[in-house]
């Protein structure tokens, strides 16, 4: 098939495609559609640390531009954050320890900077249009366990001028990170989409690890090498 014909497939899929919503915050709570449970399961809730509860318990605030947000996801403490809106990051976010970052509505968006998990543990990340990143993934998950990556849109430029390496991945996980749940996702319009684990060189780093669980996820024209592809040793 010419790139073409694939271009105009994936505008018509794109267009067409309506993804089950999360819950937001302020309407009533659901926990199904009919495709299935939007609660919490696979390896972000059944491992041996415990389940993932992100900020639960702590200190609740809403964020509406790219300062106020990483000031909210740095150090451990417990804490839900709020996205309202689109937010251009001025530089990659860093997210601590035991956190929640829910968009609210349809409009929460994180663009030209991008997100990573490293070193942590107890993090949601729920209800975000993560648009357009380049240099970098959307989310990488580095050395972390217990995370939960829910409801995200994932969008970047799928074109035959900028080709396969213009964009990175779109949510990677790497580097021993362990006890992930991935669901409900949308990522569209990408080269290479899920990395799961990044280098031979690190199979020792990554041995025994890397315990992922990926369901109800959805893909449209990510027709490369990687919607997931594995690199890991077990």
């Amino acid at each position: 098939m010419k790139v073409a014909a694939v271009l105009f497939s994936c505008l018509a899929l794109t267009s067409a495609f309506a993804f089950p919503q999360a819950e937001v915050p302020g309407q009533e709570k659901h926990s199904s559609s009919k495709f299935g449970s939007f609660d919490l399961v696979g390896y972000a809730k059944d491992n041996p640390i415990g389940k993932t509860t992100g900020g639960e318990k702590g200190e609740t605030v809403t964020v509406k531009d790219g300062a106020a947000l990483i000031a909210a996801v740095t150090g451990t403490t417990a804490r839900t954050i709020y996205v309202e809106g689109r937010i251009d990051l001025p530089s990659r976010l860093r997210v601590g320890s035991n956190k929640s970052i829910l968009g609210v509505g349809d409009s929460a968006e994180i663009r030209q900077n991008g997100i990573t998990v490293v070193n942590a543990t107890n993090v949601i990340i729920r209800n975000l249009a993560i648009r357009f990143i380049v240099d970098n993934d959307g989310i990488t998950i580095q050395n972390s366990t217990r995370v939960w990556i829910d409801h995200n849109e994932f969008e970047s430029e799928f074109s035959q001028e900028l080709g396969p390496d213009y964009y990175d991945g779109q949510l990677d996980t790497v580097r021993g990170s362990d006890w992930i749940t991935i669901s409900w996702n949308y990522f569209h319009d990408h080269w290479k989409s899920n990395l799961i684990g990044n280098s031979d060189a690190l199979r020792a780093v990554d041995f025994g690890k890397l315990h992922l669980t990926y369901h109800h996820n959805y893909w449209v024209c990510s027709i490369s090498v990687s919607h997931p592809i594995s690199k890991a040793p077990h």
